[in-house]
């Protein structure tokens, strides 16, 4: 093990700051999730690409998983499935 790396097993692990760049997305995404709830990371990054930045999903996903935020959307309603 080098010594400027250690798992976050270990008591020495310290957590990363979140970067300038990941905090203002994470203030454009909460912004869309306000307005559209249901918008999920696909869209949301569609979303977000279309004003004019370059966002990854995965990019996206981690930081909606930080944020704790999921889409509200419907339940099925296919009642095929309880049969």
């Amino acid at each position: 093990m080098s010594t400027g790396q250690y798992t976050p097993v270990t008591p020495y692990y310290r957590a990363r700051s979140i970067s300038d760049d990941d905090q203002a997305l994470m203030k454009g995404i909460n912004k869309h999730h306000l307005d559209n709830p249901f918008l999920g990371s696909r869209r949301l990054t569609d979303v977000l690409n279309e004003q004019g930045g370059h966002v990854g999903r995965n990019r996206v996903i981690r930081l909606l998983r930080l944020m704790g935020i999921s889409s509200h959307l419907p339940k099925t309603t296919d009642n095929s499935a309880q049969s």
